[in-house]
């Protein structure tokens, strides 16, 4: 039937259950109106009650007459009937129509007695008992006949339209229905996209802001630790030079009413004065000369001389440290000498000085380099020297040439 299709096509969907319910129940109600409407049996017609009368023979006692007239015979009761011809065909049998009532049974009037007939005269005899009473005739009830099967009436076809309509516009409605519930799915499914895209995104840029707070935090803290190394060694170095200042000052002290400290200066050995003639040449000429020391004198008087390990030692260590400038290495660049002072650690003690200062841009840049380069040896540990012939190294000046460096 097309109602039991109709119902196969309703869905319930989770997100409008009670509207699948109610849609549902409606196609139900008309499905069983429309099968008890087609398949319940016609109910028959309850037969009429026909009424009989029962006729007493009392109005034929008293008009008897003699016995020995002739007897009347008795009229039967005639009783209306219907017959096969005029019941209801089964055609008529869907409109209904009253059947007639059995009428009343009516007794012709007796007849008039005619004048007897003179006899002759009869002795006298008994007379006979008067005849019982005609007990009046039993009427049979009439039994109504048994109305024929009514045939299961054809759904008309206006209803039939009618029905056929409204399934087709459940069915549409329900085909609305799914189109409206799909197209929401695909909405919620495209929002559910976009969230779970929206929080990858989110989590991403979350992720790449930890991080970055990470590495800044990382960054303080390896900064704060070369800032506190650097003035560690700032702070070492600062200790370093007072420590030195002080036994400077302490034997500048003792020896300010040396009478030897006059004799000391003058007695100066041969080396000392020749190195003291090369450093002039050397200002004048610019041209370089070895890193060596000058000789200096010590409180007793007695001259003191730097060995030639003791030259390699220093020189070796400055030129660890030393990175020539690009300038230096393309021209004819001056030399740069340095007077250095040193702690009995091998440190250096206080800043170096330049002892051939010029005005040229790119000797300025060489001599930089050479006081940068003292500086971070000294930083990074100190030459090591005897410190028994700490006397003969405490204060040198160093020779820096690029041209020697890069031979």
């Amino acid at each position: 039937m097309k109602a039991g299709r109709g119902l196969k096509s309703v869905a319930l969907h989770p997100q409008k259950v009670g509207y699948g319910v109610s849609v549902g129940g409606h196609v139900l109600l008309l499905a069983a109106a429309l099968v008890g409407f087609l398949s319940a049996p016609q109910k028959p017609d309850e037969g009429e009650s026909v009424p009989v009368e029962i006729v007493s023979d009392e109005p034929a006692q008293s008009t008897r007459g003699d016995r020995r007239g002739e007897r009347t015979p008795t009229p039967q009761r005639v009783v209306d009937r219907q017959t096969p011809e005029e019941r209801q065909t089964p055609d008529e049998a869907s409109v209904p129509v009253a059947r007639e009532r059995v009428q009343n049974i009516q007794l012709p009037p007796p007849p008039t007695p005619r004048p007897p007939m003179p006899q002759p005269p009869q002795p006298e005899q008994a007379e006979a008992p008067p005849p019982p009473a005609a007990r009046p005739a039993q009427v049979a009830a009439v039994q109504p006949p048994q109305p024929a099967p009514r045939p299961t009436p054809a759904v008309a076809p206006e209803q039939r339209e009618d029905l056929e309509a409204k399934l087709a516009e459940i069915q549409a409605q329900q085909r609305r229905e799914d189109e409206q519930r799909r197209q929401e799915q695909r909405q919620a499914e495209q929002r559910r996209r976009e969230e779970e895209q929206r929080q990858a995104v989110a989590q991403q840029q979350r992720e790449t802001r930890e991080r970055e707070q990470r590495e800044a935090r990382e960054k303080a803290q390896r900064e704060a630790r070369e800032r506190a190394q650097r003035e560690a060694r700032e702070r070492a170095q600062r200790e370093a030079r007072e420590r030195a200042e002080r036994e400077r000052q302490e034997r500048a002290n003792a020896r300010q009413f040396d009478p030897n400290s006059i004799a000391a200066r003058l007695n100066t050995s041969p080396t000392q004065e020749n190195d003291r003639r090369q450093a002039a040449r050397t200002e004048a000429t610019g041209a370089s000369a070895p890193v060596r020391t000058a000789s200096l004198g010590t409180a007793t008087g007695a001259a003191a001389r730097i060995s030639g390990r003791e030259i390699d030692a220093i020189r070796a260590w400055a030129e660890r440290c030393w990175e020539i400038p690009i300038s230096a290495r393309e021209g004819n660049s001056q030399a740069v000498r340095l007077r250095v002072s040193f702690n009995p650690d091998g440190t250096v003690t206080g800043r170096p000085e330049v002892q051939n200062p010029r005005g040229d841009s790119n000797f300025q840049v060489l001599a930089n380099s050479a006081v940068r380069a003292v500086m971070r040896c000294s930083a990074e540990g100190g030459v090591r020297l005897p410190r028994e012939r700490y006397e003969t190294w405490r204060e040198v000046v160093l020779n820096f040439d690029p041209k020697e460096m890069m031979r």
